[in-house]
């Protein structure tokens, strides 16, 4: 029986509940994302590094986030989540296999653009509309 914790990741909005699958952080994300504002970028960055904290405090190297997620990410944010992720030490995420599942098929479009710009600072991260697909590549 997987024991599930629920955490807030941007609390009144989206809340996410995680449990262990063999050596796999699993989190499924569910909510609404905020009407935009110019910090959403950097709460959807801080909502990772809470998760990516359990998944360290528990001594895992892979996370598999399931987003249920509902909205679309805004271009602006997009662009904003850009900047503020090629300013980030690589470092911050090293030896952290990471899969986003984005069932929501819009969000998921625009999660393909921050795919593009977290590989390129060295981090084993894909985005997949597919939940089969995305446990493939993390190894579930």
């Amino acid at each position: 029986m997987k024991t599930q914790k629920t955490i807030a990741l941007v609390e009144g909005y989206v809340y996410a509940n995680y449990h262990v699958e063999k050596d796999v952080l699993v989190v499924v994300a569910f909510g609404k994302r905020a009407d935009y504002s110019i910090e959403n970028h950097i709460v959807s960055i801080e909502a990772y590094q809470r998760v990516k904290k359990v998944c360290v405090e528990l001594g895992l190297k892979k996370m598999l986030i399931v987003s249920e997620v509902l909205g679309r990410i805004f271009i602006t944010e997009l662009k904003a989540m850009k900047d503020h992720i090629m300013r980030i030490d690589p470092s911050v995420s090293k030896d952290i296999k990471v899969v986003l599942v984005d069932t929501n098929y819009g969000s998921y479009l625009d999660n393909l653009f921050v795919e593009q710009t977290v590989i390129s600072k060295g981090v084993e991260f894909r985005v997949f509309h597919d939940e089969a697909k995305g446990r493939e590549w993390i190894g579930l």
